[in-house]
């Protein structure tokens, strides 16, 4: 599978029939390119006018043999460097097919060990917001209550790509609903992993999510404030309630101590997000 948007020395010859793209192949312009989920591996051919107009109804499908995601690849042109720039670009209603494909924990698994699941991942934090939420639901639903894609996603750095997001995210109106979709995903990749847990602690989380909180009390959107503060608050209480785990040995002990630790300085001790935010965590320590 060759990098998008990498330096390439001939381009690939395209026919009716789907091919592999080679290392090295730059792709033009126009062609239907897909990546194949059971081998990870690119492929193109000339677009059909004929099945043009369905393209964006194929999706994941468990029961299929070749289960096969389609993604709308255009090449951009000259890329400055003699190569062809290559631009993914996933639909609203690619991803809404997703979105209704990866819930099955088998699915789930299958969708994060592709390469598709960049290509969704990429999209956190984007312009469009329908497709950034979207996106953030794909991604949570593949990852709820499935230990195994969770793990996966831990691996593949998936922790650092949604807490960047979030520090990024537009706190206006309009974006609510995204940062709702993306509260939800990280939500999803915490719940019940300890290995995650621990990397949002390491990349300093609690932070990010009381800078979204503060931007968003700050741009003032009716309703948002609420919204937004109820999902963090429901994200962190999940992550110190010992229920919520399979096991409780010491590396939750450890995570949670500490996260434990930092919410009180940070926030219960903070009048301002503390009256913004009503964490469990903060009733326990008043009450102690």
């Amino acid at each position: 599978d060759s990098d998008l948007g990498a330096a390439c020395t001939h381009t690939f010859e395209a026919t009716y029939e789907f091919k592999v793209v080679q290392p090295g192949e730059c792709i033009p312009a126009g062609l239907h390119v897909r990546i194949n989920l059971e081998t990870g591996l690119k492929e193109a051919k000339l677009l059909d006018p004929a099945e043009n107009s369905g393209r964006a109804g194929h999706h994941l499908h468990g029961d299929e043999a070749a289960a096969l995601a389609v993604l709308d690849v255009q090449g951009d042109g000259d890329g400055g460097d003699g190569s062809v720039a290559e631009t993914v670009t996933l639909t609203v209603e690619d991803l809404a097919g997703l979105e209704e494909d990866v819930g099955d924990i088998d699915d789930g698994i299958d969708f994060v060990r592709s390469p598709a699941s960049e290509d969704v991942v990429r999209l956190l934090g984007n312009a469009d917001v329908e497709r950034r939420t979207r996106a953030a639901r794909v991604l949570g639903i593949a990852l709820a209550n499935n230990p195994t894609a969770q793990a996966l996603a831990v691996r593949r750095g998936w922790m650092r790509q949604i807490l960047t997001a979030l520090r990024r995210a537009d706190t206006s109106g309009p974006s609510t609903a995204a940062l709702k979709g993306e509260l939800f995903l990280l939500g999803a990749l915490l719940r019940g992993s300890v290995a995650a847990s621990e990397q949002f602690r390491e990349l300093g989380g609690t932070g990010i999510l009381k800078g979204v909180v503060q931007r968003t009390a700050v741009a003032g959107v009716p309703g948002s404030l609420q919204v937004v503060a109820g999902r963090v608050a429901s994200v962190l209480d999940d992550l110190l309630d010992e229920d919520m785990s399979g096991e409780n040995g010491p590396r939750w002990s450890a995570v949670r101590a500490d996260l434990r630790g930092e919410l009180v300085r940070e926030w219960c001790l903070d009048t301002g997000i503390a009256r913004l935010v009503d964490l469990r965590v903060c009733g326990d320590a008043v009450a102690h």
